[in-house]
């Protein structure tokens, strides 16, 4: 009697633990539904704060050009004034 209580108590113990395994799984299995949408939109946001970043980068590029033209040209307006006031 002894033995089959005890095999019959096992049993009951190993079908808890299965339950609460299954039970975990299928938690586990929500949290990853719930996860992967999030995970999705931190790459697409990712994604476009790199393309902003290259944006930027091009727009102070090309802010340096235009700096540098601009002070091109107001040396040579300042040439030209000094020349016109020696003249």
């Amino acid at each position: 009697m002894k033995g089959l209580l005890g095999r019959q108590l096992r049993g009951s113990s190993r079908r808890r633990d299965r339950q609460k395994c299954s039970a975990l799984a299928s938690k586990a299995q929500e949290a990853r539904e719930k996860v992967a949408p999030l995970e999705k939109r931190v790459g697409d946001l990712t994604q476009e704060s790199e393309v902003q970043k290259a944006a930027a980068e091009r727009y102070k590029g090309e802010v340096a050009r235009l700096e540098a033209l601009l002070a091109e040209k107001d040396l040579a307006l300042n040439q030209t004034q000094a020349d016109l006031a020696a003249a």
